[in-house]
């Protein structure tokens, strides 16, 4: 997939997935609600525009490792805990009184996140991923769909 495809799913396809998900959707796997996913997606969306620093968990010299599996076109692995990025098999808590402010609120994430690199036309605006280390502009499209395709797929929205 191109970037422009990559753009295109990330701007157009996630959030009309994410539209026609039901509060009420159980996951294929994993212990996150729907909301709870929804939220985690929008997080993530916040975290690549800058808005909060988060350190590197990944010692240096694995970087180059990560960075290697996070451009290939593999999948995420299912169920994986990423240890010291978030709480391991519990919920967060929800920041939102219902999905539907949830979902505002990635459409909102989305949208910053593009308005965020607007003028970053040579690709040098780096910020921190807590696994991959300092991403640009393309690796953080690459990783937002790679990590949206994983949530999708979670829930039944896109299939393996």
């Amino acid at each position: 997939m191109n970037l422009v495809a990559k753009n295109q799913f990330i701007k157009e396809q996630v959030p009309a997935l994410i539209a026609s998900l039901p509060a009420e959707t159980s996951p294929e796997w994993g212990i996150m609600t729907a909301q709870h996913m929804v939220e985690h997606l929008s997080l993530t969306f916040i975290l690549s525009t800058g808005r909060f620093e988060v350190p590197c968990i990944t010692p240096p010299e694995k970087l180059d490792r990560a960075k290697a599996f996070l451009m290939s076109d593999k999948p995420l692995v299912r169920n994986v805990k990423v240890v010291g990025v978030l709480p391991v098999d519990k919920q967060v808590p929800l920041k939102y009184s219902n999905i539907g402010e949830s979902k505002d609120t990635l459409y909102k994430s989305i949208h910053k996140f593009y308005g965020y690199f607007e003028g970053d036309t040579v690709h040098t605006l780096r910020l921190m991923h807590p696994v991959f280390g300092k991403l640009n502009f393309e690796e953080w499209v690459h990783f937002h769909v790679k990590h949206c395709t994983h949530h999708l797929t979670q829930f039944g929205l896109l299939s393996e």
